[in-house]
Protein backbone atom coordinates (compact mmCIF):
# COMPACT_ATOMS: atom_id res chain seq x y z
CA UNK A 1 0.00 0.00 0.00
CA UNK A 2 1.26 3.45 -0.72
CA UNK A 3 1.33 5.71 1.79
CA UNK A 4 -0.86 8.69 2.01
CA UNK A 5 0.27 12.08 1.53
CA UNK A 6 -0.92 15.18 3.43
CA UNK A 7 -0.07 18.45 2.16
CA UNK A 8 -0.12 20.07 5.74
CA UNK A 9 1.23 23.48 4.22
CA UNK A 10 -2.43 23.71 2.34
CA UNK A 11 -4.75 23.39 6.13
CA UNK A 12 -1.81 25.81 7.68
CA UNK A 13 -2.67 28.64 5.07
CA UNK A 14 -6.45 28.15 5.25
CA UNK A 15 -6.32 29.07 8.84
CA UNK A 16 -3.98 32.03 8.49
CA UNK A 17 -6.37 32.97 5.38
CA UNK A 18 -9.44 32.74 8.24
CA UNK A 19 -8.02 34.27 10.90
CA UNK A 20 -6.73 37.35 8.71
CA UNK A 21 -10.16 37.46 7.20
CA UNK A 22 -11.21 37.82 10.78
CA UNK A 23 -9.04 40.31 11.71
CA UNK A 24 -9.30 42.81 8.42
CA UNK A 25 -13.34 42.49 9.39
CA UNK A 26 -12.77 43.47 12.80
CA UNK A 27 -10.34 46.34 11.34
CA UNK A 28 -13.41 47.15 9.37
CA UNK A 29 -16.07 47.11 11.99
CA UNK A 30 -13.85 49.83 13.54
CA UNK A 31 -13.27 52.29 10.88
CA UNK A 32 -16.86 51.57 10.53
CA UNK A 33 -17.43 53.02 13.90
CA UNK A 34 -15.32 55.22 14.41
CA UNK A 35 -16.57 56.95 11.05
CA UNK A 36 -19.88 56.90 12.67
CA UNK A 37 -18.81 58.36 15.64
CA UNK A 38 -17.16 61.58 13.68
CA UNK A 39 -20.37 62.28 11.67
CA UNK A 40 -22.42 61.81 14.82
CA UNK A 41 -20.16 64.32 16.63
CA UNK A 42 -20.01 66.66 13.43
CA UNK A 43 -23.90 66.28 13.51
CA UNK A 44 -24.54 67.25 17.03
CA UNK A 45 -22.18 70.04 16.91
CA UNK A 46 -23.94 71.47 14.02
CA UNK A 47 -27.35 71.13 16.02
CA UNK A 48 -25.30 72.90 19.58
CA UNK A 49 -24.15 75.72 17.39
CA UNK A 50 -27.63 76.53 15.95
CA UNK A 51 -29.05 76.40 20.15
CA UNK A 52 -25.40 78.53 21.01
CA UNK A 53 -27.09 81.34 17.95
CA UNK A 54 -30.49 80.95 19.16
CA UNK A 55 -29.74 81.43 22.76
CA UNK A 56 -27.19 85.00 21.71
CA UNK A 57 -30.34 85.82 20.25
CA UNK A 58 -32.94 85.72 23.01
CA UNK A 59 -30.00 87.09 25.27
CA UNK A 60 -29.87 89.92 22.72
CA UNK A 61 -33.78 90.40 22.81
CA UNK A 62 -33.63 90.09 26.53
CA UNK A 63 -31.32 93.10 26.61
CA UNK A 64 -32.83 95.25 24.52
CA UNK A 65 -36.35 94.34 26.35
CA UNK A 66 -34.34 96.02 29.20
CA UNK A 67 -32.95 98.54 27.07
CA UNK A 68 -36.75 99.35 26.24
CA UNK A 69 -37.90 99.26 30.01
CA UNK A 70 -35.34 101.59 31.51
CA UNK A 71 -36.68 103.83 28.84
CA UNK A 72 -40.35 103.78 30.37
CA UNK A 73 -41.81 106.64 32.04
CA UNK A 74 -41.24 106.96 35.77
CA UNK A 75 -44.47 106.01 36.45
CA UNK A 76 -44.15 102.79 34.09
CA UNK A 77 -41.16 101.81 36.32
CA UNK A 78 -42.58 102.44 39.35
CA UNK A 79 -46.29 100.45 38.89
CA UNK A 80 -43.67 97.94 37.50
CA UNK A 81 -41.51 97.95 40.38
CA UNK A 82 -44.37 97.38 42.80
CA UNK A 83 -46.27 94.66 40.50
CA UNK A 84 -42.37 92.92 41.04
CA UNK A 85 -42.25 93.41 44.58
CA UNK A 86 -46.23 92.06 45.23
CA UNK A 87 -45.89 88.95 43.13
CA UNK A 88 -43.33 86.72 46.17
CA UNK A 89 -46.07 87.83 48.27
CA UNK A 90 -49.15 87.31 46.06
CA UNK A 91 -47.63 83.49 45.43
CA UNK A 92 -46.35 83.09 49.29
CA UNK A 93 -49.48 83.85 50.63
CA UNK A 94 -52.13 83.99 47.93
CA UNK A 95 -52.31 82.94 44.67
CA UNK A 96 -51.01 83.05 41.10
CA UNK A 97 -50.81 86.71 39.68
CA UNK A 98 -50.69 85.54 36.44
CA UNK A 99 -53.66 82.94 36.86
CA UNK A 100 -56.09 85.38 38.04
CA UNK A 101 -55.41 88.00 35.71
CA UNK A 102 -55.49 86.00 32.57
CA UNK A 103 -59.00 84.70 34.22
CA UNK A 104 -59.86 88.19 34.53
CA UNK A 105 -58.82 88.88 30.92
CA UNK A 106 -60.73 85.74 29.40
CA UNK A 107 -63.67 87.02 31.06
CA UNK A 108 -63.78 91.11 30.06
CA UNK A 109 -65.74 91.96 27.29
CA UNK A 110 -63.63 94.03 24.92
CA UNK A 111 -65.45 97.38 25.79
CA UNK A 112 -64.71 97.26 29.53
CA UNK A 113 -61.98 98.77 30.97
CA UNK A 114 -60.38 97.82 34.75
CA UNK A 115 -59.44 100.73 36.60
CA UNK A 116 -58.17 99.20 39.47
CA UNK A 117 -57.79 95.44 40.94
CA UNK A 118 -56.95 94.79 44.38
CA UNK A 119 -56.58 91.48 46.06
CA UNK A 120 -56.98 90.75 50.43
CA UNK A 121 -58.16 87.62 52.63
CA UNK A 122 -61.41 87.92 53.30
CA UNK A 123 -62.85 85.42 55.59
CA UNK A 124 -59.53 83.44 55.60
CA UNK A 125 -60.44 83.09 51.73
CA UNK A 126 -59.20 84.69 48.91
CA UNK A 127 -60.97 87.75 47.18
CA UNK A 128 -60.26 89.91 44.21
CA UNK A 129 -61.68 93.61 44.29
CA UNK A 130 -62.32 95.27 40.95
CA UNK A 131 -63.52 98.44 39.70
CA UNK A 132 -63.66 98.91 36.06
CA UNK A 133 -66.13 101.49 33.58
CA UNK A 134 -67.63 100.68 29.84
CA UNK A 135 -69.45 102.86 27.50
CA UNK A 136 -71.44 99.83 27.14
CA UNK A 137 -74.16 98.42 29.33
CA UNK A 138 -74.36 95.37 28.01
CA UNK A 139 -70.93 94.80 28.25
CA UNK A 140 -70.61 95.06 31.96
CA UNK A 141 -73.58 92.82 32.56
CA UNK A 142 -71.73 90.15 30.47
CA UNK A 143 -69.13 90.47 32.34
CA UNK A 144 -70.27 90.09 35.62
CA UNK A 145 -72.76 86.81 34.35
CA UNK A 146 -69.34 85.58 32.81
CA UNK A 147 -67.42 86.12 36.30
CA UNK A 148 -70.40 84.47 38.52
CA UNK A 149 -70.29 81.30 35.96
CA UNK A 150 -66.54 81.35 35.93
CA UNK A 151 -65.31 77.92 37.83
CA UNK A 152 -62.29 80.14 39.39
CA UNK A 153 -64.45 82.51 40.98
CA UNK A 154 -67.44 81.06 43.28
CA UNK A 155 -69.57 83.84 43.52
CA UNK A 156 -69.64 87.80 43.81
CA UNK A 157 -69.72 89.11 47.38
CA UNK A 158 -70.88 92.77 46.46
CA UNK A 159 -71.58 94.55 43.69
CA UNK A 160 -72.21 97.93 43.37
CA UNK A 161 -72.64 100.51 40.05
CA UNK A 162 -72.83 103.99 39.27
CA UNK A 163 -74.52 104.91 36.24
CA UNK A 164 -73.47 107.84 34.75
CA UNK A 165 -74.98 109.71 31.51
CA UNK A 166 -72.64 107.74 28.86
CA UNK A 167 -70.25 106.05 31.12
CA UNK A 168 -71.19 102.98 33.52
CA UNK A 169 -68.75 102.85 36.39
CA UNK A 170 -69.00 99.17 38.53
CA UNK A 171 -67.15 98.17 41.61
CA UNK A 172 -67.52 94.77 42.46
CA UNK A 173 -65.81 92.03 44.73
CA UNK A 174 -65.65 88.23 43.96
CA UNK A 175 -64.02 85.22 46.08
CA UNK A 176 -60.93 83.34 43.88
CA UNK A 177 -61.06 79.80 44.41
CA UNK A 178 -57.33 78.73 45.12
CA UNK A 179 -58.25 75.20 44.22
CA UNK A 180 -58.56 76.65 41.01
CA UNK A 181 -54.97 77.95 39.93
CA UNK A 182 -53.66 74.21 40.30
Amino acid sequence: MKPIRINLSQKKDAREKTILGVIFLFIALAVGMTLSNIYDYYSNWKIVAEYQQRLAAIQQKSKQMEMNLSRTSPGEQEAIRKATQLQPVLEKHFVSLPAVLTELENLKPEKLKFDEISFFEYDKKYAISISGSSDNTEAVFQFLSQLNSSPKFTHTLSQEKLTGRKKIEFKLTAEWLHEANI
